[in-house]
């Protein structure tokens, strides 16, 4: 097993290079399972710590922001290099703190999806009253249809029978309201196809709720996933002087406990971090893309769509 992990994050390679030596440190990864990506100034730093056969060089990077388009399927950047690798099998699994629609582009592109007309999503684990649950999609796709939000459930419904081992997951959908009849056309719709679809679907949930609730898989138009997620951010960050409880749900949800997000739908193990990556945050994405990887969580959503 090889995990791909590219060094050229927001902040330069320092934050993600703690990161990888903090992975070590704790044996979630030996440095034989590791292969680390970038400019040749960023792989000097490893160089004490990490075999030249675990180095690879990159030619350029793709800075945040950075529309893809198909051009770039022949660059030698950092993210192309990971995906290549996740392509010809060279690599596991890649984690990348890059510019996440990039990502999303070289995914569909490179690997492709594990069904014609796929959108991927990002899994994001989130914390509830419970245990951790899974909310895609988190951002890949700004938006989604009925069909798109069937086929979030039932890649976060695999997801969380390979990782969180639950035999049955309770689905839920993200939304303005709890009644059915809440949200656009496509929401009802799906409202309806995914009750008709599990027996597992409980309906609705509210912002307000998603921390809170029983739920173990939330699925919604990744536009709405990615605003409700970085809301809960900037409260606990702007108000997290308020109190004990406001400090436990900060440790819940922080990127260092969560790890990265999975990107589901496509042929291979692709994990995105933020791209203000932390060391721990890095270390936890490493130790997700391992598990990832050794629990075949793509491998697992391929077969299942291929034969449904």
């Amino acid at each position: 097993m090889i995990i791909a992990v590219d060094l050229m994050s927001e902040n330069g390679p320092q934050p993600t290079i703690e990161g990888v030596k903090l992975a070590l440190k704790k044996g979630t990864v030996e440095a034989e399972e590791l292969v680390v990506i970038g400019r040749p100034t960023a792989l000097k730093l490893t160089e004490n710590f990490l075999p030249p056969q675990s180095q690879l060089c990159c030619d350029e990077t793709i800075p945040m922001g950075e529309k893809f388009s198909y051009h770039h399927r022949r660059c030698l950047s950092s993210l192309n290099l990971g995906f290549n690798g996740l392509r010809d099998k060279t690599f596991s699994a890649f984690v990348s703190p890059g510019e996440t629609g990039f990502m999303v582009g070289l995914a569909v592109t490179v690997l492709g999806t594990v069904k014609t007309g796929l959108k991927p999503a990002i899994a994001l684990p989130i914390p509830n009253k419970n245990d951790y649950c899974l909310l895609l999609d988190a951002g890949a796709w700004p938006e989604a249809d009925a069909d798109d939000l069937v086929n979030y459930a039932r890649m976060g419904e695999i997801y969380c029978r390979k990782i969180y081992r639950l035999a049955k997951p309770i689905i839920k959908m993200l939304n303005i309201g709890n009644e059915p009849t809440k949200g656009t056309d496509s929401m009802r719709l799906a409202y309806r196809e995914l009750t008709a679809t599990f027996d597992t679907f409980k309906g609705n949930i509210e912002p307000t709720e998603l921390f809170v609730d029983d739920v173990n898989v939330i699925v919604c138009p990744g536009i709405l996933g990615n605003i409700a997620l970085k809301t809960a951010e900037g409260v606990i960050n702007r108000f997290g002087f308020l109190g004990r409880l406001i400090k436990l749900a900060h440790h819940n949800i922080s990127p260092e406990r969560v790890g990265g997000a999975q990107l589901l739908g496509v042929k291979g193990t692709p994990i995105v971090t933020h791209g203000n990556v932390r060391p721990k945050d890095l270390a936890s994405a490493i130790r997700r893309a391992k598990e990832a990887a050794e629990l075949k969580v793509a491998e697992a959503i391929a077969t299942e769509f291929q034969t449904a």
